[in-house]
């Protein structure tokens, strides 16, 4: 049980290769009671006081990397400033798995489809990753090689912290997904949407599209941005069009699953992102607490 960043990274490197990094541990523990992972040692971070905090500092929204999905939840701030990460952790796995799983784990595990992961690359999320030479900010985009693999070295260096910006006017998102199969399981497929409107031009001024699949990492839907960008928001047959436009971009992604996830499932998804993050943009609806899905 380490009490410091400077505690767990000397234990790391006094045991190089033979010592793993954990801190929630929900992805990480099971691999190592089925053998697919050996270590001697675990070093746990959980613990560690600076990197359980969720605070403001210039601009940003500093969340520890030993913050839980459950601590996310029940903090006004995230709730507030990001309701989308606020959502994500809203829904991520069972209340027992929120109590231990961490949003810097998501990260790290660089599965597609874990909720909190998509968020952070909707919302162009920073990760502070620290090892024995010093602290970088990365962005989250640079981080994920393929589905189940980082490029953080957990037996060497630590996710410390993730930076992000807030909610500003006249903006809004919406993260969405399909229902997994079992409860507690991840969705097969998680859409996050922002959105921000320019009232006066009565247009979507810029957009941010991330999705997500059990077989692939976390990315930006770059061509779905583009077509939001200058939307006219009283253009009903261009509005109708998005859920086709969604789905076009989920099939050209290659991650489209047809005995996971239907067709009407993606275009479904698509259009409930659109609605409520345009909604919260226009001031139509503060929070994503009615949110259902």
């Amino acid at each position: 049980m380490a009490s410091s960043v400077e505690e767990a990274l000397a234990y790391l490197t006094v045991n190089r290769g033979e010592a793993q990094l954990v801190a929630g541990g929900t992805d990480l523990l099971p691999r190592l009671e089925a053998g697919d992972l050996l270590f001697e040692h675990l070093v746990d971070v959980s613990r560690v006081a600076a990197m359980k905090r969720i605070e403001q500092e210039n601009g940003y929204l500093i969340i520890g990397g030993s913050v839980t999905f459950a601590a996310l939840q029940e903090e006004a701030l995230v709730r507030e400033r990001v309701p989308l990460l606020w959502e994500a952790a809203r829904q991520m796995g069972t209340p027992e798995v929120r109590q231990a799983a961490t949003l810097a784990g998501n990260v790290v595990t660089a599965y597609g489809n874990a909720d909190g992961a998509v968020a952070l690359v909707a919302l162009d999320a920073e990760v502070e990753i620290t090892n024995m030479t010093g602290s970088q900010w990365l962005p989250i985009g640079a981080l994920f090689v393929r589905s189940g693999v980082s490029r953080v070295d957990s037996t060497s260096e630590i996710v410390t912290a993730v930076r992000l910006g807030g909610l500003g006017p006249d903006q809004g998102m919406a993260l969405e997904r399909v229902a997994p199969r079992q409860p507690g399981e991840r969705a097969p497929l998680v859409l996050a949407m922002v959105l921000a409107v320019d009232r006066e031009a009565n247009v979507v001024d810029w957009a941010s599209v991330a999705a997500g699949a059990a077989d692939t990492v976390p990315f930006r839907f770059a061509g779905l941005e583009e077509l939001l960008g200058g939307l006219h928001l009283d253009d009903v047959r261009t509005r109708e069009m998005l859920p086709n436009l969604v789905h076009d971009r989920v099939i050209a992604s290659g991650m489209f699953n047809d005995a996971l996830v239907s067709h009407q499932d993606v275009e479904a998804l698509g259009r409930r992102a659109f609605r409520r993050a345009l909604a919260m943009a226009l001031g139509e609806s503060e929070s994503p607490c009615n949110n259902g899905h």
